[in-house]
């Protein structure tokens, strides 16, 4: 949550390479077949949000945008609430 870490030059690597995984890790979650364990159906609607989140930070943070990419980074813990309550 640090501004200062997530700009010092030492971690933008680290943090690309983390956000990357992430939305690797968001595929793999939006691929998985079947239904969610109780059917909800919001499910699936919210891992395609989350996936494509993920997709944007990765580019935001490709394009110099570093500022908007920390805040969509940010932001999608609510998916995991959203999924997990």
């Amino acid at each position: 949550s640090s501004t200062e870490r997530f700009n010092a030059p030492s971690n933008r690597k680290r943090i690309e390479k983390n956000a990357e995984t992430l939305a690797k890790l968001a595929h793999e979650l939006r691929s998985k077949e079947g239904k969610s364990p109780d059917a909800d159906p919001a499910i699936s609607i919210l891992a395609g949000s989350f996936s494509k989140e993920a997709d944007s930070a990765v580019q935001f943070l490709k394009t110099g945008n570093r500022a908007y990419a920390r805040n969509v980074l940010r932001s999608m813990t609510s998916y995991c609430i959203a999924c997990h309550t």
